[in-house]
């Protein structure tokens, strides 16, 4: 029995409590019951050993998840007798396609809704940020083909039980002072919200905040205005939640004029979304959630840029799992959303991780959820490990280098690695999805390359070319 469960361990989430006897029953009769206080998405499952199968939950998705640990509870033996609780950290918990770079094809967003429905998330935040009808051609209503993919795309939503969230970027050329830029903008968000969408965001994020001169005889700064648009739409939008708010301050952990404006004029319902303190977090300690959440005086989303690899600009693709954020961070956040990068495909390592950790914060294992991340979407050999260890991120932590191994010349050892190295990406390259071998020809190329370049120094042949087919290369390890 204790082998199973560790085996169900390695290979699915924890629960956050499971009590047993360590015995075994038929399921006969399953029943559920609605219970308001239990946190939504959340569940208890209560298998007795008269087999009956007792599920409680706030809502589908709730009920989905309880049927899905009475399946981990079952196997050769039966069932196992067991009380089961779990609940997720965040109440929301998502993906924003919010990167700039090339927009997913709509095909792919279909994807991403599975991909949530099947990782215990449940928010999809539209915003590509390199998409003209959402940022630079904001007013400019959409085309009826466009309108009939978010169509599709909200029905695919809606039928795997994920929210939804359109989102807006009018802030580099909004004109706070003229009637006529509401009215637009209000038309565009009822535009979508026809096609049944009833969550939304604007976003204010990576503009100049600084107010024309007629704008400014208006308001008293950016942050006002910002305030003065986002209240409107929370007033005039049909949604069932409080509208959700990108400031231009988002990645601070001190207060800011900005943000004491945000505190006086913003409505007091409105979700505010940051980034930790910088765009990138490296980290995210404790001491800025209490920051964040004094600053604003607002319930918090955090934007989590992670994977996301367009800041680089493009040379990295991270396949580790977050770490390096607090455990007490589901305390200062209604929700949290990952920002993946232009790549799918490669985005899916790290998601997959956030997902457990998005679920369960206080239990997350972060190298437990990266192996698993790596079975799940490339296999299980050593070369698989060895290939996603050439691409964990360095931005959240520090992974041991070969440049020791240089410096104290420890040629067997390097020798031994780039052996390692090629044989990694020969076998993941010949194994691995279509998707992912397309998204990954030039970090192949990139780490072939590196080794040719190591043999020619070590036999001390011309280097040139090879440094020149890795510079060619957009991704490096």
């Amino acid at each position: 029995m204790a082998n199973r469960l560790e085996e169900n361990a390695a290979r699915h989430w924890r629960f956050r409590e499971l009590i047993t006897r360590n015995n075994y029953t038929t399921v006969v009769e399953r029943c559920v019951c609605k219970d308001d206080r239990i946190p939504e998405d959340g569940f208890r499952l209560c298998v007795t050993a008269s087999g009956r199968a007792e599920i409680s939950c706030s809502n589908a998705r709730g009920e989905r998840y309880a049927d899905e640990a009475l399946a981990r509870l079952t196997g050769k033996e039966g069932t196992l007798v067991a009380e089961v609780e779990d609940h997720p950290s965040f109440a929301l918990r998502g993906i924003i396609e919010g990167f700039y770079g090339e927009p997913y094809a709509w095909e792919k967003r279909h994807d991403v809704i599975d991909f949530l429905y099947r990782h215990r998330m449940n928010a999809y935040f539209y915003a590509p940020k390199d998409d003209a009808y959402h940022r630079d051609l904001w007013r400019e209503p959409y085309p009826q083909t466009w309108l009939d993919q978010i169509a599709a795309l909200v029905r695919c939503a809606r039928d795997k039980e994920i929210g939804f969230y359109y989102c807006l970027s009018p802030g580099k050329d909004f004109r706070f002072s003229a009637e006529e830029d509401y009215d637009l903008l209000l038309k565009k968000y009822e535009q979508v919200a026809a096609l049944g969408v009833d969550r939304f965001a604007v976003l204010f994020d990576d503009i100049c905040a600084e107010l024309s001169p007629q704008d400014a005889r208006q308001f008293s700064c950016a942050a006002q205005a910002h305030c003065h648009v986002a209240n409107i739409l929370n007033a005039k939008l049909r949604h069932t939640g409080s509208l959700i708010f990108c400031p231009t301050d988002y990645a601070q952990n001190t207060d800011t004029p900005y943000r004491r404006a945000v505190r006086k004029y913003l409505d007091r319902d409105i979700c505010v979304i940051w980034t930790g303190y910088n765009c990138v977090a490296e980290a995210i300690p404790e001491r800025d959630c209490i920051a964040a959440r004094k600053a604003f005086r607002r319930p918090l989303v955090l934007w989590d840029n992670y994977p996301v690899n367009d800041f680089q600009p493009k040379s990295r693709i991270y396949l580790d799992a977050v770490c390096n954020r607090t455990r007490t961070i589901a305390a200062y956040h209604t929700g949290c959303i990952a920002n993946p990068s232009a790549l799918w495909e490669s985005s899916k390592f790290a998601l997959s991780a956030m997902a457990e950790w998005m679920w369960n914060v206080e239990m997350y294992d972060e190298e437990g959820a990266y192996r698993r991340a790596v079975r799940e979407h490339l296999g299980v050999a050593e070369e698989d490990y060895f290939f996603a260890g050439l691409n964990r991120s360095t931005v959240m932590r520090t992974y041991p280098s070969l440049k020791a191994a240089f410096e104290r010349e420890d040629w067997a050892y390097l020798d031994g690695w780039y052996v390692q190295a090629e044989r990694a990406v020969l076998r993941v390259r010949a194994h691995c999805r279509k998707e992912l071998s397309l998204e990954w020809r030039d970090l192949f190329n990139y780490v072939l390359e590196e080794c040719r370049l190591y043999r020619a120094l070590r036999s001390g042949a011309e280097i040139d070319g090879i440094l020149s087919a890795m510079c060619s290369c957009a991704y490096r390890r």
